[in-house]
């Protein structure tokens, strides 16, 4: 008796051992995939970032078209694609702003690409306000002085 009694005792306290790996096991299942699932929305808030960052960028390159197209050709349709792009612009950076609010560098960053964005819109503006005042090679001149910097800052 006392044998059979030593072999039921270890078999129970074996179920009870096994059981409670399994239940250590579950646990681990579902720590790691609540992990798992926190990191996969980190990773698509990233890339939605990334996409309203590229889409700035995007319409800054627009206007720059917009502004070359009307300089060279006088069409007044490239002013369409300019303002377009004018207008989209401060949405898209508050739609950025709201996304990474909760990041404060992020937020730093893009004080500082908006103040970018701001100042080579300016630039445009000038340009054609120069062009319309004084023609294509002035306007040309002020295309030199300050496209490439601004524009490279920005990307």
């Amino acid at each position: 008796m006392p044998s059979s009694f030593t072999a039921r005792r270890r078999n129970q306290l074996a179920l009870a051992f096994s059981a409670l790996i399994f239940i250590a096991i579950g646990v681990g299942i579902f720590v790691g995939a609540r992990r798992s699932l926190a990191d996969a929305a980190l990773v698509s808030h990233t890339h939605e970032v990334i996409g309203r960052v590229d889409e700035i960028q995007a319409r800054v390159l627009d206007a720059e078209s917009a502004q070359r197209g009307f300089l060279l050709t006088g069409n007044d349709a490239y002013l369409l694609d300019y303002q377009t792009s004018v207008e989209r612009l401060p949405i898209l950076l508050d739609n950025l702003r709201r996304l990474i609010a909760d990041n404060p560098g992020q937020v730093q960053h893009l004080d500082t690409l908006q103040r970018l964005v701001e100042t080579r819109l300016q630039q445009i503006q000038h340009v054609l306000d120069v062009y319309s005042q004084q023609g294509l090679e002035p306007a040309r001149a002020g295309i030199r002085q300050t496209a490439f910097r601004t524009t490279s800052a920005i990307r």
